[in-house]
C-alpha cells in the first residue's frame, strides 16, 4: 500500500529512551508495510540506538553548541546528496519542523509533507529553546501524545492540522503481575535519574510513611550520586534499592504494589503504559498524559506535584486498606488501545491522513475490451508519497465488463472501489457518484476506454503543489487500437493568473472548446466551494462541468506535455445511432451552462469571449457535426438553436469576434444568423456548404 513511499524520521540528539523507543517500533512497522525509512540524527554521540535494519545517517559528531542555520546545512547538505523524501517526521522538538521545511526550501523542492512529532509538553521545549508553537504553523500536521498539548495547539491555531497518537508497547514484555498487591509494600520507578522526575519527593514520602515501603529505582542517571547520599541521610538505605539501567526492566518487578512517579513534566510517560500493562497500578503526578490514562481508584491514584504529604497520605492509606485493592486485569484493560499492533496501526492510519491523496474517478459502460488497459495504466503510475484510490462506477453494463472490474477490486483492495449503479443513468450521474466518494483531496477523470501514461498524476500533481493551482492540465493525443501509447511535449508549463481578466478572456478564446473532464487534476476543495457537478441524464454534461470551472477557477496550469491517450472507441457514442441526440444535447447543455453562469454572474467581465464560446458549442458545433455526419438537422432545430443565440446574447452580430472574422466557415454562419431562411433556403444553403 505504501510501497515506493520515502520517509525521513529528522531528530536532533538521541541515545536512549522512551523517543528513541517509539522511533524504533514506529520505523520498523513502517518498513513492513512498504515505506522507505531513514533515520537522521543531526547530532550524534557514537551510539548506536537503532537496529541495524534502519538506515542510519548521523551527520555530526559529539555535542556543543549548535545554531538552526547549522542544521539546516547539514540536513540541505544530505537531502542534496542522498534525494528528499516524501515526508519527513520532525521529532522531537518543534524547531525540526523549521529544519525540515527550510531544507526542503532551499533545494526548490515541493510535494514534501512535514510532520511535527512531539514527544514532550510545548512549553518544555520552548523553555529550552527547541522551538515553540510558532513552529507548528509550519508543519502539514503535527503528532501529540496527550490530549492537553493537543488542545493548547488548537487554541493557539484553529487551523492546525493535530492528531493524538500513541506510543506503541510490546505488551509480550510485559508480562502480567497476579502477584502484585498492595500487602507488599514494594514501589517501583523505571526511567532516568534526573532532576525533573522529582525522585527525592519519593524519597522524602517514603521517610514519611508510617509502614516501611521498599522501592527499586530500575534506571540510571545524572542524580543517581545526588540520590544516594539523600536516601542515606533519611535513614532508607534498606528500603531504596538501585537497580540500574537495565533493558528488560518488567523482569524485575514481581511482587510489586504499584509504579510511582513524581516527575515535574511528561508527555505521557511510557513506563506508566508500560506498569499498567503488567497489571500493576501507577502513583502519578497529574503530568500531561497521565490525567487521560489514571483513573483514581481505578488504576492508579494522582498527588500533586511536589506534595510529599499527600503521597505519604496515600501510602498510608493503602497500607491501612482505606483504599480498594486494584485488579490487575483492569489495569491492563486500561491501556489496551497502547498495545504494539493497536497503536502502530493507528499511527499508521493518522500518518495516511496527511498524505495527499488523488481520487480517480472511472464511469465505464460496456468497455469489456477497454477497461483492464485503462486500470493497469493508472495502478501502475510512477507517483510517490501520495496515495491513490480509483473510485469505478459500473454504469449498469450488459456485456463483462462489472466482471472484470470485479476481478481488480478482489486483486487490488487497497486501490479500487467498485459502484455498480442498479439503473444506466449516463456518465453525468456516474461522476457525481464518483465524487460524492471521493476521499482524496485532488480528482482526475478517466474515461474507461482511455488510458493515461505512467507519469501522468506525478507531474500534474507536482505542478498542482508547486504552484496552487485549482486545475492543472496536460496535453492530451488521439489514438487508435493497436497504436503505440508514447509521451510527447516539452514538459513546460503556461501559469495563468485568471484574476486578470484579460488572462481569462485568452483562455476562453484559446482553450474554452476542451470541454472533456479528462486530462486535468482538480483540487476537491475548489469544485465543492464552488458547487461544481455535472448535469445528468444527457450526453455532453461535460460542459456544464468544464466551463463553470474556467469560469470560477482562480489559477490554471497547462502542462505542455502529452500524458493523456483519448482512444478512439469505434463502438463509442459518436459512432453509434444516438449521436443525433450527441450533437443536439450539446446545443441544450450549453445552454443550460449559459444561463447558470449569468444567474451566477460571471460574465459580466468576460461576455464577448462567453459568447463566443456558446455560439461554437450551441450553434455551429451541432450544425457542423451533423453536415459533416450526413446526419438529417431538421428545419426546426435550426430555429431553435438560432432563436436560443439570441434570446442569450441579442447583440451577437455586433460581437467583436464574430463581426469581421473573414474566415469562410464563420461567414457561413454569419450568413444563417443574419438571414430569416426558408426551409427550402435553409436545406439549400446546407447542401452548398457540404459541397
Amino acid at each position: 500500500m505504501f510501497t515506493d513511499t520515502h520517509l525521513d524520521i529528522l531528530i536532533a540528539v538521541a541515545e536512549k529512551g522512551g523517543v528513541e523507543n517509539a522511533i524504533n517500533k514506529v520505523s520498523g512497522y513502517l518498513q513492513q508495510k512498504g515505506f522507505s525509512v531513514r533515520v537522521i540524527q543531526l547530532v550524534w554521540e557514537g551510539v548506536r540506538w537503532l537496529p541495524e535494519s534502519i538506515p542510519f545517517f548521523p551527520l555530526s559528531n559529539g555535542r556543543g553548541q549548535y545554531s538552526l542555520n547549522q542544521f539546516v546545512e547539514y540536513y540541505t547538505t544530505f537531502l542534496a546528496e542522498h534525494g528528499k523524501p516524501d515526508i519527513i517526521l520532525a521529532t522531537a522538538w518543534p524547531m525540526m519542523a523549521i529544519v525540515a521545511l527550510m531544507s526542503v526550501r532551499s533545494l526548490n523542492k515541493s510535494g514534501c509533507k512535514i510532520i511535527s512529532w512531539l514527544h514532550a509538553p510545548i512549553d518544555r521545549y520552548a523553555a529550552a529553546g527547541y522551538g515553540g508553537l510558532e513552529c507548528l504553523k509550519r508543519s502539514d500536521a503535527v503528532f501529540t501524545l496527550n490530549r492537553k498539548t493537543y488542545n493548547i495547539i488548537k487554541a493557539y491555531d484553529k487551523s492546525c492540522n493535530v492528531s493524538v497518537v500513541k506510543n506503541p508497547v510490546d505488551f509480550s514484555k510485559c508480562p502480567l503481575q497476579t502477584d502484585s498487591g498492595w500487602d507488599n509494600k514494594t514501589l517501583i520507578f523505571i526511567g532516568r535519574l534526573s532532576a525533573e522526575k522529582r525522585i527525592d519527593i519519593m524519597l522524602h514520602a517514603i521517610s514519611q510513611a508510617k509502614d516501611k515501603w521498599v522501592i527499586l529505582l530500575i534506571g540510571d542517571g545524572e542524580q543517581k550520586h545526588k540520590l544516594q547520599r539523600l536516601s542515606r541521610s533519611l535513614h532508607l538505605e534498606r528500603q531504596v534499592i538501585f537497580v540500574g539501567w537495565k533493558a528488560s526492566p518488567w523482569q524485575y518487578v514481581s511482587g510489586a504494589s504499584a509504579l510511582i512517579l513524581a516527575s515535574e513534566y511528561e508527555a505521557f510517560p511510557m513506563a506508566a503504559i508500560e506498569s499498567l500493562a503488567s497489571g500493576i497500578p501507577v502513583i502519578s503526578t497529574p503530568v500531561d498524559g497521565i490525567t487521560e490514562l489514571i483513573t483514581p481508584g481505578v488504576n492508579g491514584f494522582l498527588y500533586p506535584h511536589a506534595d510529599t504529604g499527600c503521597l505519604a497520605d496515600i501510602l498510608n492509606a493503602i497500607a491501612s486498606g482505606k483504599l480498594p485493592a486494584i485488579s490487575p486485569e483492569i489495569c491492563r484493560k486500561s491501556v489496551a488501545a497502547y498495545e504494539e499492533s493497536i497503536a502502530l496501526s493507528d499511527f499508521c492510519e493518522q500518518l495516511d491522513s496527511v498524505m495527499d491523496k488523488i481520487s480517480v474517478i472511472i464511469p465505464c459502460y460496456n468497455v469489456e475490451a477497454q477497461i483492464a488497459r485503462c486500470l493497469d495504466s493508472i495502478i501502475n503510475q510512477t507517483i510517490r508519497g501520495v496515495r491513490i484510490e480509483i473510485i469505478c462506477i459500473d454504469d449498469k453494463s450488459t456485456d463483462n465488463t462489472l466482471a472484470i472490474l470485479q476481478q481488480y477490486e478482489n486483486k487490488h483492495p487497497e486501490y479500487i472501489l467498485l459502484i455498480p449503479l442498479e439503473e444506466n443513468g449516463k456518465q453525468g450521474i456516474a461522476r457525481n457518484i464518483g465524487l460524492q466518494y471521493a476521499s482524496g483531496n485532488f480528482v482526475t477523470f478517466v474515461d474507461a476506454d482511455d488510458a493515461i501514461a505512467p507519469e501522468m498524476l506525478q507531474e500534474l500533481y507536482l505542478n498542482a503543489i508547486e504552484t496552487s493551482c485549482d486545475i492543472v492540465e496536460c496535453d492530451y493525443r488521439e489514438v487508435r487500437e493497436g497504436q503505440p501509447l508514447f509521451v510527447e511535449g516539452t514538459g513546460t508549463f503556461q501559469h495563468m493568473d485568471m484574476h486578470n481578466i484579460d488572462t481569462r478572456k485568452k483562455f476562453i478564446m484559446q482553450y474554452g472548446w476542451k470541454t472533456s473532464p479528462w486530462g486535468r487534476l482538480y483540487r476537491k476543495e475548489f469544485l465543492l466551494e464552488n458547487q461544481i457537478a455535472f448535469l445528468e441524464d444527457t450526453f455532453m454534461e461535460d460542459i456544464y462541468f468544464s466551463e463553470l470551472c474556467i469560469l470560477h477557477m482562480d489559477t490554471y496550469v497547462r502542462l505542455s506535455r502529452t500524458l493523456y491517450f483519448y482512444c478512439i472507441n469505434e463502438n463509442g457514442v459518436m459512432c453509434s445511432d444516438k449521436s443525433a441526440d450527441y450533437y443536439l444535447d450539446t446545443a441544450k447543455v450549453q445552454m443550460k451552462t449559459t444561463k447558470e453562469a449569468q444567474k451566477r454572474g460571471l460574465l459580466d467581465a468576460c461576455q464577448e469571449e462567453y459568447a463566443c464560446l456558446h455560439f461554437s458549442k450551441a450553434f455551429v458545433e451541432p450544425i457542423r457535426k451533423m453536415t459533416q455526419s450526413k446526419i438529417s438537422l431538421a428545419y426546426k432545430d435550426f430555429l431553435f438553436l438560432k432563436k436560443s443565440l439570441f434570446q442569450f446574447f441579442p447583440d451577437f452580430l455586433n460581437n467583436i469576434y464574430i463581426k469581421d472574422d473573414p474566415a469562410p466557415e464563420t461567414e457561413f454562419y454569419r450568413f444563417l444568423l443574419e438571414n430569416d431562411l426558408s426551409e427550402k433556403d435553409f436545406i439549400s444553403a446546407l447542401r452548398m456548404w457540404r459541397q
